[in-house]
Parts: structure tokens; C-alpha cells; sequence
């Protein structure tokens, strides 16, 4: 009797000027113990050497993948190249991984197991362990700096620094992923997985969402589930281009992405939550830039008229309930909403 035949997994990299990461990125891929791998590449216009790295590898790829497919344009960003790479997958699940980033041998066949387990859940995320610009294994102090010792390390993996920072603290549960999690931060870490079927029923990824990898999360969790996977499958490269090191564009990003959100939560009982979120990441704004003029628009004095009281219900909530479980967590939104990266900090 013949092997069941394993689904095909469609691999997507969009590459922007990381000539001195992509071949090992790609190289992580070639050495995964999937078999039924296809994989999409596009270079979105790089002026660095990108696309002839790339292009150098283009006979192992297509040696080792059941389809691979090498695309250069001009620079369109991320949403559109992503959305490029989807229209050309085939695969029935979709793994994402970012030209800086690399998949550890075994990150694909993990990760397909749980969803093949779990017709529910449409992505699954895995820890990243942090390696630095050279590729050596490190950690992050308190402020996101790169460390190598252990012992004075405040986080060890991404799932760790993203446990203590945004909610939930229970990633082994329902309200990992859940849309209530969500509002309170994304918390979801990178080379996730997902149906290629729910990024359809989602519509893809939207131009008007800045934080389209946030804003893909939110519309899944309307819909199905999403789960973390202990296991550091991912290896997260900490440098200095990294786009979540600037920390006010983060902060704006995120705000015009949950800002799309706001008519969900009206209608789904999520409102304060909501305005309590966007209040914090506001004051988050002014603290940064105390000089420097954040503008106070009509949106910004509402959102913070409405969500400081909110704010100061979740702090109380926090005091009387405590953070540690699941359940107070649940308490704290449910209680607010009567009278959640190329990560916001």
C-alpha cells in the first residue's frame, strides 16, 4: 500500500536589500525535512545584491523543491509582494519566512503535524530563539538589547519577552490568538504557518493596514483558532535594520492598523478594550516624543477621553483579580467591555 500523500506546503520569502542574510535564509529551507515543498521568492526591488544571491541559488532550489518560483519586480512593499506570493501558491498550507530569519530543519514538518491535527486552527505559531547580524545565538536584555549571557538576559526567546510584555501570559491555551488577545497587543511570534484556504476567507493581506501581518491575524481569529507551538522553530535575526527597532513608527503602525478594528469591536462587545488599547499606546506616543509635537487631533483627544477611564478599569481589575491565570485575564476584558511583525512595545 502506498504512503499517504503529505500536503504540499508553499514557502513565501519577500526580500528587500538583505543581501548579506537571504542565501542563509533560503539554505534553511533547502534543508528542511518536508519533502513536499514548493517555494515562492521575490526580490521587491533591492538595490543591494539581493536578487544575484538569490539567482545563485536558483539551481539547488530547483533541484530540491517540487516547484520553485524567482520573481523580480519593482519595488511595490511588502503588501503588494506578499499578496504577489500568494497568487502564485499552490500549497494547501503557507509558511512565511522573512530574508533575514532562519527555519531550523525540522520547523515545517512540526508545524504541518499540528495543523493536520487541528482542523480548527488555521495558523500555527512557533517560538523564535534571536540570533544576532553574524548569526551567533544571543538574547535581549530589558531594553531589547543584544546579550550573550544568559544569566543577565531578561528574555530568553520571543515567546518569553512577548509573555511578559503583552497579553495573554497563557500561550498554551484558547486566548493565545484569540481576537481579545489580540486588542491587548500582538503577541503572535514569526514563521507561522497557515491554511492557504483561511488567508483566502480573509481576503489576503489589506493595503490600507500598515501592520499587514497584525491585520491578517485579527481577521483569522474572526473565524478559527490560532496556536502556539512551544519549540523554538524559528531563529529571529536581531540588527540594526531591523523595523521594529523604531519604536514611535511602531507605535503609529499599530495604531492605523487596530484603528481598521474599531467597527468590529463595536458590534462584538470589544469597544473599551479597544479605546483602553489604543489609549495606552497614545501615551506611549507622548512619552517618546514629549517635544516633538504628536499631534492632538480630534481622534487622539477621544481616544484618550474614552480609553483612560478603560485603562483605569483594567488596572483596578489587575489589583483585585491578579495576572497570573488564564481566567483573570478573561475577567479583566469581560468586566471592561460592560460600562491585539517584518511588534508594538
Amino acid at each position: 500500500m502506498s504512503e499517504p500523500q503529505l500536503p504540499l506546503v508553499t514557502v513565501i520569502t519577500a526580500c528587500f536589500n538583505h543581501a548579506e542574510y537571504v542565501a542563509e535564509s533560503l539554505q534553511s529551507v533547502i534543508a528542511q525535512d518536508y519533502e513536499a515543498i514548493e517555494y515562492v521568492v521575490i526580490d521587491d526591488g533591492s538595490a543591494d545584491a539581493s536578487a544575484q544571491v538569490i539567482a545563485s541559488l536558483e539551481h539547488a532550489c530547483n533541484h530540491r523543491f517540487k516547484r520553485f518560483v524567482f520573481e523580480q519586480q519593482r519595488h511595490a512593499g511588502s503588501i503588494a509582494t506578499l499578496n504577489r506570493a500568494l497568487s502564485l501558491a499552490r500549497g494547501a498550507y503557507v509558511f512565511f519566512l522573512a530574508s533575514d530569519d532562519v527555519a531550523q530543519p525540522h520547523a515545517i514538518s512540526r508545524l504541518v503535524s499540528v495543523l493536520e491535527s487541528d482542523p480548527d486552527t488555521s495558523l500555527v505559531a512557533p517560538d523564535n530563539s534571536f540570533i544576532d547580524a553574524a548569526g551567533r545565538p544571543c538574547f535581549w536584555t530589558k531594553d531589547r538589547q543584544t546579550t550573550y549571557d544568559q544569566k543577565s538576559a531578561a528574555y530568553l526567546t520571543f515567546a518569553d519577552y512577548l509573555r511578559k510584555t503583552t497579553a495573554p501570559n497563557d500561550f498554551d491555551g484558547a486566548w493565545f490568538g484569540s481576537y481579545e488577545a489580540l486588542i491587548l497587543g500582538n503577541h503572535v511570534p514569526n514563521g507561522t504557518l497557515v491554511r492557504r484556504s483561511a488567508i483566502e476567507k480573509a481576503g489576503g493581506f489589506s493595503p490600507t493596514a500598515p501592520l499587514e501581518d497584525y491585520y491578517m491575524l485579527f481577521q483569522l481569529a474572526k473565524f478559527s483558532r490560532l496556536r502556539f507551538w512551544p519549540e523554538p522553530l524559528l531563529r529571529y535575526r536581531w540588527h540594526d535594520r531591523n523595523t521594529v527597532k523604531s519604536t514611535a513608527h511602531m507605535l503609529r503602525m499599530t495604531m492605523q492598523t487596530v484603528a481598521l478594528e474599531k467597527d468590529y469591536c463595536r458590534s462584538h462587545g470589544h469597544l473599551c478594550a479597544w479605546y483602553a488599547r489604543q489609549a495606552r499606546r497614545q501615551l506611549q506616543l507622548m512619552r517618546l516624543s514629549p517635544t516633538n509635537d504628536v499631534p492632538m487631533d480630534s481622534d487622539a483627544v477621544r481616544i484618550l477621553a474614552f480609553g483612560l477611564p478603560c485603562l483605569a478599569g483594567q488596572w483596578l481589575r489587575r489589583k483585585i483579580l491578579g495576572r497570573s491565570s488564564r481566567a483573570g485575564g478573561r475577567s479583566e476584558l469581560a468586566g471592561a467591555q460592560a460600562p491585539r511583525s517584518q511588534r508594538d512595545s
